[in-house]
């Protein structure tokens, strides 16, 4: 799917998959993500690490598609869409086994996905192609406080009594590529590295997803820091991976994964 005429029909196949709870939380959310599907196609095909596969309707009309990432020797199914019109029809399962033709093609040893917990039909579609389990992530959403801003020096209060930050120094390892990557497409990935920890940040257009971090605890002082930097605080944030008790778990991912 090279041609420039689909990426807008892409994305907005891509964003009807998105599950309720993280709405404007994920890059399918970007008005711009159209622009990203067109500048990941601008290299020449055998260096792409990120391949779109449709099917086309007999009157033109892109009707289903899957989202494909090269991650080393696995291909990782980002996202798989069609269309409300065509869907029970076989679609979907049509899409899963190109992917697996298509990671072997690659020389990939697996094909690997994430699905939410409790979407049992597509569940049971990717078991049928035998994906199998091999792990779970839950999104854990950060409480109020945790994202409100810390004292302010001297004692006064900037919005709300926060509770203590450990004092961390943190440092933004990518700014250029990320600052040029959300103002292209709307979202984009900060690297935060402290002493003995680091962070990724995934800025979002309602929110900042943070992974890697070792303890939830760890994720206001990150987001402190983020936030200087940018000049404002997320109206949300989750952490990924965790399910510690300083923050409240909204959705979970199964990860299933085929060798190939």
């Amino acid at each position: 799917m090279a041609a420039a005429r689909w990426y807008e029909p892409a994305a907005s196949l891509l964003r009807l998959i998105v599950p309720q709870p993280c709405l404007g939380l994920t890059p399918y959310d970007s008005p711009r993500f159209s622009a990203f599907l067109a500048a990941a196609a601008a290299v020449p095909a055998s260096m792409r690490t990120l391949l779109l596969r449709g099917v086309v309707s007999a009157s033109g009309e892109l009707v289903a598609v899957a989202d494909w990432r090269v991650l080393g020797r696995v291909l990782f199914l980002n996202g798989i869409a069609v269309a409300h019109s065509h869907r029970g029809g076989g679609l979907g399962t049509e899409l899963v086994a190109d992917g697996v033709r298509l990671a072997k093609s690659l020389g990939c040893s697996a094909a690997e996905l994430d699905v939410a917990v409790g979407n049992d039909p597509a569940a049971a579609l990717y078991e049928r192609a035998e994906f199998e389990p091999v792990g779970v992530t839950t999104w854990v959403e950060l409480s109020g406080e945790a994202l409100a801003p810390p004292a302010a020096a001297g004692g006064s209060v900037l919005v709300a009594p926060a509770p203590a930050r450990t004092a961390t120094t943190w440092r933004v390892r990518n700014w250029p590529m990320f600052s040029a990557h959300f103002t292209a497409y709307g979202f984009g990935d900060v690297d935060l590295a402290g002493p003995g920890q680091s962070a990724a940040v995934r800025v979002l257009p309602s929110g900042w997803r943070l992974s890697g971090l070792e303890e939830t605890a760890a994720a206001p002082a990150a987001v402190d820091a983020l936030a200087a930097v940018l000049g404002e605080r997320p109206a949300k944030a989750f952490v990924v991976g965790t399910t510690e008790e300083s923050g409240v778990p909204i959705v979970s991912f199964r990860r299933l994964r085929r060798l190939v």
